[in-house]
């Protein structure tokens, strides 16, 4: 009797250590399972950005104290993880301060000028979380490497930080900084853009059926005083994606209305942003300064990216019927991150966008279809 106790008791233990155990190696193998990156991510200084997933990353390590110094070998463990983790969030510090935000200044243009903005994203930095946590024997020495990650944009992120400034800075800056042009069969050069700020009701009773007409006029001085017809021939293009223009020149015609843009820019290495722009041909903005609304901030950025047509299209910014244009170049500073569209297609566009309700422009629903980072 008393060993059929004892061996109850024997099973029972086993049993309990065995159910201790199971979630003890799920969560090990949960905390090194490799990470999840989207097709569209950037190495910068200090990690990865990762523009598909909107995510930011950043690795540090940590070696385990010897047995010598440190005999309780799980708490050596922890002093190398949390050493780690520091060492990761140093570094995430240093990406957020090389990501670009705009087509002339990055996270460090802004953190070094002010003390409270570069305080406040510090504070944010601290808290992210660790994804991913792996070991591995260097030398005879356990060497931990712990990985952290953030959202870009959302509630007490980086980005809607930055965005925030960004915006703040834009509004009040009368004098943009010059753009540069690169549009194919054309030489590279440099504009001093127009800025201009989003759809509003007295903007889009500008865009009346005689602004076509307003537009269509000056086309052919610029074309002779380039001498170069190329890029109109580069919209061409544009007639062979699946959208079909032609009930966009007639309002008339009982279409459903426009629920996005997407615009492909493969083939031009359009570089990643925070907040790119849309410009014309001739370097004027035609979308993407905007007093930033924290609300929208904490749901997405200003722009979307899709490595592929389709993959924009199965975006949730997307809708169930988006405007589908193809850049004809790209344009910028230090970052060549704004899209350039043909005058045919900024036409469309801001046409598209006048009967939208609401307007696709002003919700940021803007897919940017771009090329891999690897062709940087």
């Amino acid at each position: 009797m008393r060993y059929a106790i004892r061996l109850i008791l024997a099973v029972g233990v086993v049993v309990v250590l065995v159910a201790v155990a199971v979630p003890c190696v799920a969560q090990k193998s949960k905390s090194s399972a490799p990470i999840n990156f989207s097709p569209l991510v950037e190495n910068v200084k200090g990690g990865q950005i990762d523009w598909g997933a909107e995510m930011m990353y950043a690795s540090g390590e940590g070696a385990m104290p010897p047995a010598s110094q440190e005999p309780n070998r799980a708490r050596a463990f922890l002093k190398a993880k949390e050493y780690a983790k520091m060492a990761a969030i140093a570094n995430l510090l240093m990406l957020i301060e090389g990501t670009s935000i705009s087509y002339s200044a990055t996270g460090k243009d802004f953190m070094a000028q002010d003390v409270s903005l570069r305080q406040t994203i510090e504070g944010y930095v601290k808290n992210v979380n660790v994804v991913r946590t792996v070991q591995r024997k260097e030398e005879g020495e356990t060497i931990v490497k712990v990985t952290v990650g953030t959202r870009i944009y959302g509630k007490d992120t980086p980005g809607q930080a930055l965005l925030a400034k960004l915006s703040e800075i834009e509004l009040t800056d009368p004098e943009p900084d010059p753009v540069k042009l690169e549009i194919k069969g054309q030489a590279p050069k440099v504009v001093e853009p127009q800025r201009m700020s989003m759809p509003t009701e007295v903007e889009e009773s500008d865009s009346t059926s005689t602004e076509p007409s307003e537009a269509t006029e000056p086309e052919p001085s610029s074309v002779e005083e380039s001498k170069e017809p190329e890029p109109s021939k580069e919209s061409e293009p544009v007639k062979e994606t699946p959208i079909t223009y032609a009930a966009v020149s007639q309002p008339s015609v009982k279409a459903e209305p426009h629920t996005s843009v997407i615009i492909d820019t493969l083939g031009y290495n359009v570089m990643r942003a925070m907040a790119p722009k849309i410009r014309a041909k001739n370097g004027d903005e035609v979308w993407g300064t905007f007093k930033m609304d924290p609300d929208e901030i904490q749901d997405h950025g200003t722009v979307a990216y899709a490595r592929s047509l389709a993959d924009a299209k199965k975006s949730p910014r997307a809708g169930s019927n988006p405007l589908i244009l193809k850049a004809i170049g790209r344009a910028g500073g230090s970052r060549m991150c704004d899209v350039v569209l043909s005058d045919e297609d900024v036409a469309k566009l801001k046409e598209c966008d006048q009967v939208s309700k609401p307007s696709f422009l002003a919700t940021k629903k803007v897919i940017f279809v771009v090329d891999p980072t690897k062709a940087f």
